[in-house]
């Protein structure tokens, strides 16, 4: 790691963990790419991008959490588990678990090296970007893995949906009552509520929208620091 790189990629850490604890983000996710890198947060269950910063900090950046997390900086190639305490703004310490994934599915040549570690016996977990479960076959038979190969080797497939969260600011009562006594809350949009509500509640401001209704958010990405009109 250059010199020159360290004091910029030691801070640059310091303020992305300080900016996921002031927005409440679970994870940080750091994901390079062929040409570009960048740091996205998941709040509410959804990843927003935080920052893409210079690819010169890129290996600086990695190489700072893999040390803090008592990982082997040399080794690129196969997943890794480690933990790191980093100190907040007001001195409390907070304990982080981080894992390096390099081998998500996208080509066939992983995708052999996966099938064939699970012919051998060894539990292979793997990710795989498709519409729902039972996509998974198609997308790994479209890769190029032989469905023999894949019917010996596949043992489960699992879907991941998180549940979100109504925007505080604007959700109402839904009409009318699903039971005697209860009317839980539903997505309206900011508009009808605009003049009821403080315009700091609606008013997009980095990540806040996380925590809007989908109409807010939509909103937000085309008219930034305007209320939502829908």
């Amino acid at each position: 790691m250059a010199d020159t790189d360290s004091a910029p990629a030691v801070g640059l850490l310091a303020d992305t963990q300080r900016e996921a604890a002031a927005r409440g983000a679970s994870d940080s996710h750091v994901e390079p790419g062929e040409h570009e890198w960048r740091i996205r947060l998941r709040i509410d269950g959804a990843l927003h991008t935080y920052l893409k910063p210079p690819p010169h900090l890129r290996d600086a950046f990695t190489t700072r959490i893999k040390v803090l997390a008592h990982m082997d900086i040399a080794q690129r190639r196969v997943p890794q588990d480690g933990r790191l305490r980093l100190p907040l703004a007001n001195g409390n310490p907070e304990d982080h678990r981080v894992n390096s994934l390099p081998v998500q599915i996208r080509d066939a040549e992983t995708a052999d090296v996966v099938v064939k570690a699970a012919q051998t016996g060894h539990l292979v977990l793997f990710t795989l970007h498709t519409n729902d479960a039972p996509a998974a076959i198609a997308r790994l038979i479209d890769i190029g893995i032989a469905p023999y190969n894949l019917a010996s080797a596949l043992r489960l497939v699992t879907a991941q949906r998180l549940v979100r969260r109504l925007c505080e600011a604007c959700r109402m009562l839904s009409e009318p009552e699903f039971e005697p006594g209860f009317r839980p809350f539903e997505a309206r949009g900011c508009a009808s509520r605009w003049w009821a509500v403080s315009s700091s509640r609606c008013i997009f401001r980095s990540f806040s929208s996380a925590m809007w209704c989908r109409w807010c958010r939509i909103a937000a990405e085309f008219n930034p620091g305007q209320p939502c009109s829908l």
